[in-house]
């Protein structure tokens, strides 16, 4: 998550689809996934909505 997060501020898109391959089968959950998108815009600022909306 901490891959992702970095690079969603740093809008390194490699990385996002790369890191957001199957959070799913790593054990997350999508409340847990929605809470670190909610950390990385608090982060990050409005600049990583776009990544937010497209995932």
């Amino acid at each position: 998550m901490l891959g992702l997060l970095a690079s969603m501020v740093l809008r390194f898109y490699d990385g996002i689809k790369y890191h957001l391959g199957n959070p799913h089968q790593e054990g997350l959950s999508t409340e847990e996934i929605n809470e670190a998108f909610m950390i990385v815009n608090l982060v990050g600022g409005s600049i990583v909505i776009p990544h937010y909306r497209t995932q």
